[in-house]
């Protein structure tokens, strides 16, 4: 039988915040956008069907929003024990086209539960008692709380180990968003991911991130830690969530992106239309570029069907 402690993550996975993610598109691009913003082709633009989404909810609250489930060494394991809310992602999820019947859906037809929606603030949403609206602001001033971590800067550029497996353990612990905040498994184009910044790397880099989702058992009951690992390594050492990255204050900005070398592949392939700086470490020093003035982002509008 296998160990109990080759379960943790598969653990930790089933305990955290279920979600779905509604569109890859934004109105906005800003730098450091966890979900890669304004960096897809225009043929890559995706937003979930009214009925995929519902099937989507629906398999989360028989599965991932409460109870509990058996994994592969027989021990049982609450699901989502904090009661943590089913957070609706993007993009910009109120840009979706038929973003008033997704509303409607949640707030009329699953009064019992909580959601979190992940906005930019630039519509506004009715005030409902069971839908918690976290709204992120561009603001001059950061916060006390503020945090740092460019998607596109990687830490194997940083930190320079060479292990890609030395970033998934990072991710797990204190220093990565993974543990430390419970990152959000959201589901996206049918499949569940261990967090929302691989989710977006499925487009970016043509990866298969996630699992098909499986009826009527919590989509993580059936792996082991070994095929989390597997997937976690194709994008951890990439990514600038999985580490803290002792980063130059002058450069931590929104308006553009800060790009290392292993991810400038990224932004060659597919022609992204954004302004991003180069950043190298050498000699245990960082060397940043000049910015990198691409086409200007063509943003997104669509009629709402409110």
């Amino acid at each position: 039988m296998l160990k109990i402690s080759t379960f943790d993550s598969v653990k930790h996975l089933i305990k955290t915040r279920p979600g779905i993610i509604v569109t890859n598109v934004c109105n906005l691009s800003c730098g450091g956008c966890y979900a890669q913003c304004g960096k897809f082709e225009k043929d890559k633009n995706w937003f979930i069907s009214l009925d995929q989404f519902k099937e989507n909810l629906d398999y989360i609250i028989s599965y991932m929003y409460s109870g509990s489930t058996t994994i592969l060494n027989g021990e049982k394991v609450r699901i989502n024990p904090n009661n943590h809310p089913i957070d609706l992602i993007g993009g910009e999820p109120t840009i979706h086209p038929e973003w008033g019947k997704i509303w409607e859906t949640i707030t009329l037809n699953y009064k019992s539960i909580n959601f979190l929606v992940s906005t930019n603030g630039r519509m506004e949403l009715p005030s409902v008692s069971n839908v918690k609206t976290h709204t992120d602001y561009k603001t001059k001033e950061k916060a006390s709380n503020y945090s740092f971590a460019p998607t596109l800067v990687a830490p194997i550029d940083i930190i320079g180990d060479e292990n890609k497996g030395f970033y998934w353990k990072q991710a797990q612990t204190d220093c990565g968003i993974w543990k430390s905040l419970g990152c959000v498994n959201p589901i996206y184009k049918n499949k569940i991911s261990i967090c929302s910044v691989a989710s977006s790397w499925n487009d970016l880099l043509g990866l298969d991130l996630g699992w098909e989702l499986t009826k009527g058992e919590n989509p993580f009951s059936k792996l082991t830690d070994f095929e989390i690992r597997k997937k976690a390594n194709q994008v951890c050492y990439r990514c600038g969530w999985a580490c803290k990255l002792n980063l130059p204050e002058d450069q931590k900005s929104n308006s553009y992106d800060l790009v290392s070398p292993t991810n400038l592949e990224v932004l060659t392939k597919n022609d992204i239309k954004k302004p991003y700086k180069i950043i190298k470490k050498e000699n245990n020093k960082f060397q940043i570029s000049e910015l990198k003035q691409s086409n200007e982002i063509q943003l997104v509008s669509l009629d709402l069907n409110f």
